[in-house]
């Protein structure tokens, strides 16, 4: 790592993503619901490498819509996770779409909608 690098670096065992996410230009995720979500709705282009579960569909949703990239793990090298983040920010398609998908996320109904008809539901019986 440069002397530059390294003072732009800072090295953490947890921060909360909603203080992060906000602030960066790119992220690397797991692929998460939370993670992936969290990324998008404030434009956030990923390199998502995927762990388990539903990972793997997040994964492939965040390509198909043009808003990261999708490594997978087995034999995955720093390199191919640097070459990755630097086409994100290389390529200003990838933060459109992602800003893109940001917009849909911020039109969705909030939990309100699920309240309304839970409450409507309880008053029928």
């Amino acid at each position: 790592m440069t002397a530059a690098a390294s003072t732009r670096l800072r090295v953490e065992r947890f921060l909360p993503q909603d203080a992060v996410l906000g602030r960066c230009a790119a992220a690397v995720i797991h692929g998460g619901t939370g993670t992936v979500l969290g990324a998008l709705a404030r434009g956030v282009p990923v390199v998502v490498i995927p762990l388990g579960a539903d990972h793997g569909g997040h994964a492939r949703a965040v390509t198909d819509h043009g808003a990261g990239i999708a490594l997978q793990r087995d034999g995955l090298r720093a390199e191919d996770v640097t070459d990755a983040v630097h086409r994100l920010l290389g390529d200003p398609c990838y933060r459109t779409a992602a800003a893109r998908l940001g917009h849909e996320l911020a039109a969705l109904p909030g939990p309100e909608l699920a309240v309304g008809a839970l409450e409507a539901l309880s008053a029928r019986r």
